[in-house]
């Protein structure tokens, strides 16, 4: 094992096998606390292969052509204060996710979906960091993909599986971005709004008789 202060991890397995763990935005910037843009993976990638190598004082080969072992896809929201981030986990608390059953809730309010092959948590990005004063009000959505062979299933058939090719918009999107519109209710609303506020807005769209039988067969 070698863990360096920077944040890389790396682990030499029984067989010879190198498997290393890193925070892409982290070796890019030095902190996680905004996500990646379109483009800077390709930067990312580049200084992890730095790191690699002024950690064991030799190049391997480029570490986009590595197998991938777990990923996790991640995306920021940015919302009104703290007490907002928190109160919002306590509501995902009570969620029942599609084949994955009620939440697990772990330590500073985090809540994680840990069924399956792909684990959805979120979790508070202020806490997560010990209050470092850039995350305030950051509520993080993340998603992990554990073992290879979780990829091949979401993925087209590949000629060969490597880091570069899971690190797409696309299986970005396939991965993380179902859950954050299930959670969020996205394709409703793209603000937060409370519980009164929404029954305005469904009273003033619909009309009373409407807006009461929607809200009925809701409850039922």
């Amino acid at each position: 094992y070698l863990n360096l202060p920077s944040g890389l991890h790396l682990t030499l397995h029984d067989g010879g096998s190198l498997q290393a763990e890193r925070s892409l935005p982290k070796a890019l910037r030095g902190e996680n606390v905004t996500d990646l843009v379109a483009g800077e993976e390709v930067a990312a990638l580049a200084a992890v292969d730095r790191e690699i190598a002024d950690a064991l004082g030799f190049e391997l080969p480029a570490f986009e052509s590595w197998l991938p072992n777990r990923v996790d896809y991640c995306q920021n929201v940015h919302l009104r204060d703290e007490a907002e981030v928190v109160r919002t986990l306590e509501k995902y608390a009570s969620i029942e996710l599609p084949r994955k059953g009620l939440p697990v809730r772990g330590q500073e309010h985090s809540v994680t979906w840990s069924h399956g092959a792909i684990r959805p948590k979120v979790y508070s990005k202020f806490l997560e960091t010990g209050g470092d004063p850039r995350a305030c009000g950051v509520l993080r959505f993340e998603s992990g993909v554990i073992r290879a062979r979780s990829f091949l299933q979401l993925l087209p058939p590949l000629t060969n599986l490597t880091v570069g090719a899971v690190l797409t918009p696309a299986l970005h999107t396939a991965v993380l971005g179902k859950y954050v519109a299930y959670l969020r209710g996205d394709l409703m609303t793209t603000k937060e709004v409370s519980d009164l506020e929404f029954v305005r807005e469904l009273l003033s769209f619909f009309g009373a008789g409407t807006a009461t039988r929607l809200l009925g067969w809701c409850g039922v």
